[in-house]
Parts: C-alpha cells; sequence; structure tokens
C-alpha cells in the first residue's frame, strides 16, 4: 500500500481519493472512514460507496463514539441548532479537533501497517503540527510520507 486517505465521503475527500487513484492505483490506495458520533450516516454511507467505486478494497470504518465526550456541536447534537450566530467566527456545526485527530490517526495506520502515505486537505501548518507529534511519538522506522491535497510531508 503506497497510499491512506481520510475517506469522509464529502467532495473533497472524494477528490482526494481520486488523486491517490490516479497516481498509484486502486491497489496501492487503502481508504479509512470515522464515525464521531455525527447526526447521520450519510457520509459512512457515501464514503463506503466511493471506495468501491474506485476499487478500493482496504477500507476501514472506525468507531470514535468517546468523541462525543470532548465536545458539543450541531453535527453530534440533535439539540443544538445549526446557525452561524452573529459575532461567532465559526458556525455550529464546527467539531473542534475533528480533522486533527483524523489525521493522526491516519498517519499512525500508515505507519503501523509500512504504507508510505495518507492523502487528506488539511491546512498545511495543522498538518506539519501534528506529523511533529506522531514523528516524535512513535518509534524510529524508514522514513515514510503523508500525501496531502495541500502538498507533501515527511514523517
Amino acid at each position: 500500500m503506497k497510499a491512506v486517505v481520510v475517506l469522509s465521503g464529502g467532495q473533497d475527500s472524494a477528490t482526494c481519493l481520486a488523486l491517490a487513484v490516479k497516481k498509484y492505483g486502486a491497489s496501492e490506495v487503502a481508504a479509512i472512514t470515522f464515525r464521531y458520533g455525527q447526526r447521520h450516516q450519510l457520509e459512512t454511507k457515501y464514503a463506503r460507496a466511493l471506495a468501491k467505486r474506485f476499487g478500493i478494497t482496504e477500507h476501514k470504518v472506525i468507531s470514535l463514539d468517546f468523541y462525543k465526550h470532548l465536545t458539543t456541536n450541531a453535527l453530534m447534537s440533535n439539540d443544538i441548532k445549526i446557525e452561524k450566530k452573529k459575532g461567532a467566527k465559526c458556525p455550529t456545526t464546527v467539531v473542534e479537533g475533528r480533522n486533527a485527530f483524523f489525521l493522526q490517526a491516519a498517519a499512525v495506520w500508515a505507519k503501523v501497517w509500512g504504507r508510505k502515505s495518507s492523502t487528506r486537505g488539511f491546512p498545511k501548518r495543522i498538518t506539519r503540527a501534528i506529523l511533529t507529534v506522531v514523528r516524535f511519538s512513535s518509534k524510529p522506522r524508514r522514513r515514510r510520507f503523508v500525501w496531502l491535497c495541500s502538498g507533501r510531508f515527511e514523517l
């Protein structure tokens, strides 16, 4: 396997999956999807359909049910209205730390299974910080790369 794609089922991750398959071929790409307590399961349904459509044979769906104990937001609670409150920087749908956690989990999985890359579009500053944590929190191994829509970073 040469690439691990964090596949949410949305447009951005579908694009990353297509790019990874084009670059490496479907047989060299794995996908990982996270269920983190979101209101609906449409994301997971679409992620599974995308993995199948692109011929991905190794697609993990990981349950992160504990995440609801860390944060509260409109994506994970029916009690919170989906809106952007006046004066707020972000809408109520923001899931704090979600993408950073997904990237870290995918990078760990990529290293454990000997993958050379993980794909997902994240801001470079977040990517660099997370990969620094992964690099220093794991045993030294062969160099690995995390390939993202926003760039390629060495582990």
